[in-house]
C-alpha cells in the first residue's frame, strides 16, 4: 500500500504469448521495455487469463499489487491473453483472487486496442472496477507504435467519464495519433496522475 506517498506494493507487467502475428512482437517487446524503463518488479508472458492471473497472485507474495500492465490484443469490452477473452463470469475465481491483492489506489492498465471503446468497453470498465474495487485503465482507440490514445481510467464507485463514441472516426475505431485525446506513448510507464 502507499505510505507517505511511496509505492510499497508490487508493479507487474504481462504480455500475451503464443501468437505469431507481427503485432505480437510489440506486446513481447513492450513488456520487456516496460520492465527495463518502468521499474517493474516482474514480467511474464501469458498464454491465457488463468495462467496470467495465477502468476500475478503468486508473484505478489505477501505484498499488495499497486500496478499491473497487460499487453495484448483487445476489442471493445474484450481484452485477450492469447486466444482467451477475459470474461468476468468465466474467470471469476482468478479475478476474486486478484481482488484480494489490490487496494483502493491500485491501477490495472489494459495496454490493448480499444478495450474501453463503445458501450461494451464502458460496461467492461465499470463492472471490472466494481469487482476489483480499484482503478482500471484502457484505451478507446486502436493503439500502435508509439501512440496509445483515448487513455481512460475508471475508479470503482464513480461514474464513467467518457463518451461511448470516443475513438470512433465514422468508419469504425480510429487509430491512435499524437493529436488524438489523452495520448501517451508505448514508453509511458504510468498513467498521468490527472487522468486517474
Amino acid at each position: 500500500m502507499r505510505a507517505g506517498g511511496q509505492v510499497m506494493g508490487k508493479r507487474l507487467v504481462i504480455g500475451s504469448r503464443g501468437e505469431t502475428s507481427p503485432v505480437a512482437f510489440s506486446w513481447y517487446s513492450g513488456t520487456h521495455v516496460q520492465q527495463i524503463v518502468g521499474g517493474f518488479d516482474g514480467a511474464w508472458h501469458g498464454r491465457n487469463w488463468a495462467s496470467a492471473l495465477s502468476w500475478v497472485c503468486a508473484n505478489c507474495g505477501d505484498k499488495e499489487l499497486d500496478e499491473l500492465h497487460l499487453w495484448s490484443h483487445g476489442a471493445p469490452g474484450s481484452p485477450y491473453m492469447g486466444d482467451d477473452c477475459l470474461d468476468l463470469a468465466d474467470h471469476g475465481r482468478w479475478l476474486d483472487d486478484l481482488a484480494l491483492r489490490v487496494h483502493h489506489d491500485s491501477v490495472i492498465w489494459f495496454r490493448m486496442c480499444s478495450v474501453f471503446h463503445g458501450r461494451d468497453g464502458i460496461n467492461f470498465a465499470y463492472h471490472l472496477a466494481e469487482h476489483l474495487r480499484c482503478t482500471v485503465v484502457g484505451h478507446t482507440f486502436k493503439i500502435g507504435f508509439p501512440w496509445h490514445s483515448g487513455t481512460r481510467a475508471h475508479r470503482h464507485g464513480r461514474d464513467i467519464s467518457w463518451s461511448r463514441h470516443e475513438g470512433s472516426d465514422g468508419k469504425g475505431i480510429a487509430w491512435s495519433s499524437r493529436k488524438a485525446p489523452r495520448t501517451v506513448t508505448c514508453f509511458h510507464n504510468r498513467v498521468p496522475g490527472e487522468w486517474l
